[in-house]
């Protein structure tokens, strides 16, 4: 794993690429030339065109929420006078205006309209650039994908109205999109179109950036003498042009490089030259990341408080950007990653000090900074959901649909068509959904109203005489954990995150594989929690907030509670897992009803007796290569026995061929309390985070899949979610947000609590869920039936699996009972 700098660093450049991009695309269209021009255009001699001039005025005088006015104003004159073209235009000089502003959500708005009304209209002089600003939004927010298909439309356009200036800044974006997806090569040849347009247009200030597109283009591909070359000639065009005054993203880039170099002094030299004189372009984008990068050369030359206190001004700044974003961009997976680096690099650096210096309040205000991150994140993929689930277009659900089957065949037939379809049906699917993120906006209630408390006394408050929460950060050079119980907190620093990685996978994979582990699990112990304080030792219920490794199905259960202790945790201990530390002061506002929904015994395949012969005749050409999925007879018998001992009132149970994906749904619309899926969860190779519940056959022979995106469209509020599939607990590890899988997806429907398991368990009828709901329902447990219910389920847990210890057989094996956890949102 490479070293916390270089990690930084390596996040730090892509980021750096965005502002690229943003510098060239902020308002496609040129700026004011005259005061009686706009561009090559000669504006119209009307109020509307003065209204234009005037805001175009304001706006280069920084005077931008008076230039929003004024755009606002020439786009209403323009419509009264049905002078489209310039109404269109005053609205994309307004979206390069809220882009400078940060108000990514208004300006994707402002901008799809001018776009949808100049391709009414058949003007393409304002399409084309209309679309390469929606693609400049997307990128900056994460959706590469999907910007990398706007823009290529905007090229498109841009190409048959013969703009070069234009068209080199599309190609700026193209090559953005490009590099960003992997394909660097293509990314560069991008770059040479943009700098050939920018000759072409005879503007040397496009072409200097172009050469700094290609120099950051040839870093990312290892070339960093290559790179230098592009570089220097940028700098070279901003010499001998113009002003002389060179751009302070180059001068950022330039400073990337040297920071890879090692020339750290230089670096910051360069860097504060850009802070010094920062132009409109360094200025239109997040600062979180120029200051994370001046915070990661402070610390490399020693400057640890100047560093400390950069890094906080960082966190601040994207705590900023979040704000402006929109729900359907902050949750985006690369957008999450470079968030978190912000206040991660902050929390590592805060704690490191705070031991060092023996300082409370600095611990406090890392501990602090990460709880913050991961609950905004949590916060924003729940403003999404909120906004699928008040509108869902027509279109929305037909592509999910689709998609279902798409991953159907892909799962169990590794077909290449249809691993491109998905490709594609998901950046649909994501344009859909940053749509419905937009509605989110302006229709939740809690928007900024309901923002989490974020301070350790708040936490405190929350939890119990009986909790303790351990709150992990690992890094690759120092890792830390925060023990917090109701009146003390306690910072310890741990092994590197490789380390702690290297023991988790050990423990998790001999447990699955029925090998020795105690050696690896004890080792592995000693690195979490040997040096706990006795509170937290002896607090009775841990709740645990991972971290990387610590992510991915660690069976904590069998821990040993101390190092060398043969009991494990399980014994002395209830574990339940928190996506975010702020979880603590959420409470659950669901009331679902006194009933048990089980879904189980699929029908899988064609021999099963239970399927209609004459729908097996038909559409078998789909199944060729196609793998069946095994029967679970157990799983029948396991769903049954757990609607028996659950004590519900109402019981619905979906067998064979009707658990379909239509009765599931209209059984949800009741809310049950308890939802038990006995069902084989798939996903295509290497694909985790693509993990299904799989369902009956569908018409065309293929199980109909419970995808994450379907469940996500679901509603449980309050619910307990069983998922006893092997595998269930299976996704991808995204820092500050957690797993991606079905247990968050469940969580995000707006279950109280989730049972997944962590590898395959043998098909035995349920005898541990027997257990396991017989004791939910039991009087015997502490607080039973006054307490919440992911409470009373973790304690039912903890019991049962204690139990099946007892019993003997093979259901005492490790390897049986350590597989199950619990995930809680509360």
């Amino acid at each position: 794993m490479l070293p916390l700098g270089r990690t930084i660093r390596s996040i730090v450049i892509l980021t750096g690429l965005t502002r690229i991009v943003l510098a060239a695309l902020v308002c496609v269209l040129p700026s004011i030339l005259t005061a009686a021009q706009c561009g090559t255009e000669v504006l119209p001699h009307t109020p509307a065109g003065s209204a234009f001039q005037r805001a175009c005025d304001e706006r280069e005088s920084g005077l931008y929420n008076q230039a929003i006015s004024g755009f606002d104003e020439a786009a209403r004159l323009s419509r009264a006078a049905h002078d489209y073209h310039w109404e269109a235009k005053a609205q994309v000089y307004k979206g390069g205006v809220q882009i400078r502003l940060f108000q990514y959500t208004a300006a994707l708005e402002t901008t799809e309209a001018a776009a949808a009304l100049a391709r009414l209209h058949a003007d393409l002089r304002l399409a084309g650039p209309a679309e390469v600003n929606i693609s400049t939004i997307y990128a900056l927010l994460g959706f590469f994908s999907l910007a990398q298909q706007k823009v290529e439309q905007g090229i498109n356009d841009v190409l048959k109205i013969k703009r070069p200036d234009l068209l080199s800044q599309a190609y700026y974006a193209s090559s953005y999109q490009q590099i960003r997806l992997g394909d660097i090569a293509r990314g560069i040849h991008s770059s040479e179109l943009a700098i050939n347009s920018a000759r072409e247009a005879q503007r040397p200030d496009l072409e200097a950036v172009a050469w700094d597109f290609r120099g950051f283009g040839l870093l990312q591909a290892g070339k960093a003498m290559d790179a230098q070359i592009c570089l220097d000639k940028a700098i070279q065009i901003y010499q001998t042009t113009g002003t002389g005054r060179i751009a302070a993203l180059t001068l950022q880039h330039l400073a990337e490089l040297k920071h890879l170099q090692g020339q750290n002094a230089a670096a910051l030299a360069d860097l504060e030259k850009a802070f010094a004189n920062p132009d409109a372009q360094f200025n239109s984008s997040g600062r979180f990341y120029p200051l994370c990068l001046r915070a990661n050369i402070l610390e490399d030359l020693g400057r640890k408080d100047e560093a400390l206190a950069t890094s906080r001004k960082a966190v601040k700044a994207a705590s900023e950007w979040r704000r402006a974003a929109l729900p359907g961009d902050t949750t985006n997976v690369e957008t999450v990653q470079e968030l978190d680096n912000t206040y991660h690099s902050f929390a590592e650096l805060a704690a490191q000090q705070a031991i060092m210096r023996h300082d409370d309040v600095l611990a406090q205000e890392a501990f602090e900074a990460l709880a913050e991150n991961r609950a905004a994140t949590l916060r924003e993929e729940l403003a999404v959901e909120m906004g699928r689930n008040r509108s869902l277009p027509p279109e929305y659900l037909a592509k999910l649909g689709e998609l279902q089957g798409v991953q159907a065949k892909i799962t169990l037939t590794n077909d290449k068509a249809s691993q491109a379809h998905l490709a594609e049906l998901q950046s649909q699917i994501a344009e859909i959904e940053t749509r419905i993120g937009l509605q989110s906006v302006k229709t939740s209630p809690s928007k900024e109203k309901s923002s989490y408390r974020n301070s350790l006394r708040d936490i405190q408050t929350s939890l119990g005489s009986r909790e303790a929460l351990l709150s992990f950060c690992l890094g690759n050079h120092h890792s830390f954990l925060w023990s917090v119980t109701d009146d003390t907190m306690h910072l310890y620093e741990l092994p590197s995150a490789h380390d702690i990685s290297e023991e988790a996978t050990l423990v998790r994979e001999a447990l699955e594989h029925k090998q020795k582990f105690a050696a690896a699990a004890n080792r592995l112990s000693a690195a979490l929690f040997a040096q706990l304080d006795s509170s937290v030792k002896n607090a009775p219920d841990w709740l645990l907030v991972g971290d990387g490794a610590l992510l991915d199905r660690v069976p904590f259960s069998v821990l040993p509670a101390a190092p060398l202790d043969k009991a494990p945790l399980v014994n002395t201990h209830t574990v339940r897992l928190l996506p975010s530390e702020l979880m603590l002061l959420s409470r659950s506002t669901g009331s679902p009803q006194p009933k048990f929904l089980g879904v189980a015994d699929p029908l899988y395949n064609l021999a099963d007796s239970r399927h209609p012969h004459e729908v097996m005749l038909r559409n078998m050409a789909n199944l060729q290569g196609a793998k069946m999925l095994a029967r679970l007879p157990g799983s029948q018998r396991e769903v049954r026995s757990s609607a028996q001992y659950s004590g519900m009132s109402k019981t619905e149970l979906l067998i064979g061929p009707d658990a379909t994906m239509t009765n599931l749904v209209k059984a949800l619309q009741e809310q049950p309390e308890l939802i038990h899926f006995a069902v084989h969860v798939v996903s295509p190779p290497d694909h985790p985070e693509q993990a299904a519940l799989a369902l009956s056959l569908s018409s065309d022979n293929f199980p109909e899949l419970l995808t994450r995106e379907k469940i996500s469209t679901l509603r449980v509020p309050g619910s307990l979610v069983v998922l006893s599939g092997c595998s269930s607990g299976q996704g991808h590890a995204v820092p500050s947000t957690g797993l991606i899988g079905l247990s968050r997806a469940w969580l995000l429907a707006g279950a109280s609590a989730v049972i997944v398991s962590n590898w395959p368990t043998p098909d035995d009828s349920g005898q541990f869920f027997k257990v396991f709901y017989s004791l939910l329902n039991s009087s015997g447990l502490s607080g039973a039936h006054s307490a919440p219910l992911a409470r009373r389920a973790t304690s039912a847990l903890q019991q049962a699996q204690v139990e099946m210890q007892r019993r003997g057989g093979y259901g005492s094996a490790p390897g049986f009972w350590a597989a199950y956890s619990i995930v809680t949102k509360e």
